[in-house]
This record gives C-alpha cells, sequence and structure tokens, in this order.
C-alpha cells in the first residue's frame, strides 16, 4: 500500500435553502472519503482541520467567487485503484474548491 496526503479546500457554506457551515460540508466530504478508503482496503492516518482561512486569491466555481475556503487535510495508505476513486469523487464534488493529493512514500519504512 501507498502512503497519501490529502489538502482540500471546501466551500464556506452552501446558498440553497438550508445554510450548511463549513464544518458539516468538510466532515461529509471526509466520511465519504474514508468509506471509499475503508471499501477498498485502506487505512486512515490522521485527519487534521485547518479551519476556515482567506485565500491568496479569489476561487472561482460554478459562478461564485469564493474569497474564504475551509482547508482540512487527511493522511491514508490505500491502493492507487482506491486514491483513483477518492480523486473522481472530489473532482465532482462541487462543494470542493480545490484538492490535492500527495504521495508520500510507497512504503511506510520510507518516511
Amino acid at each position: 500500500m501507498v502512503f497519501y496526503e490529502l489538502f482540500c479546500i471546501s466551500r464556506p457554506f452552501v446558498r440553497k435553502m438550508v445554510y450548511t457551515e463549513a464544518t458539516d460540508i468538510a466532515k461529509n466530504l471526509a466520511k465519504r472519503c474514508g468509506t471509499i478508503l475503508l471499501d477498498r482496503r485502506g487505512a486512515i492516518d490522521g485527519f487534521e482541520v485547518y479551519g476556515l482561512k482567506e485565500l491568496d486569491k479569489p476561487i472561482k466555481k460554478q459562478g461564485e467567487k469564493y474569497d474564504f475556503g475551509f482547508w482540512w487535510g487527511m493522511r491514508f495508505h490505500c491502493s492507487t485503484f482506491a486514491q483513483y476513486e477518492m480523486f473522481k469523487t472530489l473532482h465532482q464534488d462541487p462543494s470542493v474548491l480545490r484538492f490535492n493529493i500527495i504521495r508520500k512514500a510507497y512504503k511506510i519504512d520510507q518516511l
């Protein structure tokens, strides 16, 4: 299994019928990512919440402009197939502004 680290910036809120806080959005994203990993025999090493931060430059997504984003990260082990499934899920999710998955090592011994 390969060791990865995920950094994600999600929307600070959703402007639909109900006001949803940034922590709820990040929690739902983390649950979906965790479910994908655990269903494909992966393991989660840690989860970090960096909180609501101002972005260096505004991000335009689906016709809206965001000056703030909710930052969070996750460390995990999984196969490349599971990592690709998580990549597709995050890429298609409208509540994700930006994300990056970094391969840290092929084995834990290499860290």
